[in-house]
């Protein structure tokens, strides 16, 4: 697990690591840059197939257009802050745990 509050400290040791998931907020460091950071992401051929959970508390309207400009399937998932757990897990378990199941076998 990695935990990182600006963009920079994303790609930084042990966040440089291929994740199998990433939650991430909308605003780091009092900006937009965690969606920055989603087309980042996007563009890497290395990371771009990994899951993506965006988190915001309010989706301004500064930020509406941001999310808006994210290209088609950026993300896999947003919430809204408070998040509720059960939900955060739901997602997990879509994202992660459904995804390793060979095709056809439920869940």
């Amino acid at each position: 697990m990695c935990v990182a509050n600006s963009t920079p400290a994303a790609a930084q040791p042990p966040c440089a690591e291929r994740p199998d998931l990433i939650i991430l907020d909308a605003m780091m460091s009092y900006d937009f840059q965690g969606l920055v950071l989603i087309k980042e992401i996007r563009q890497d051929p290395t990371l771009a197939a990994i899951p993506i959970i965006l988190v915001s508390a309010v989706l301004r309207t500064a930020e509406h257009a941001l999310l808006e400009a994210l290209p088609a399937n950026a993300i896999d998932a947003f919430l809204v802050k408070p998040i509720e757990p059960s939900l955060v897990l739901e997602h997990v378990e879509r994202l992660i745990v459904g995804r390793a199941l060979p095709q056809g076998m439920a869940q």
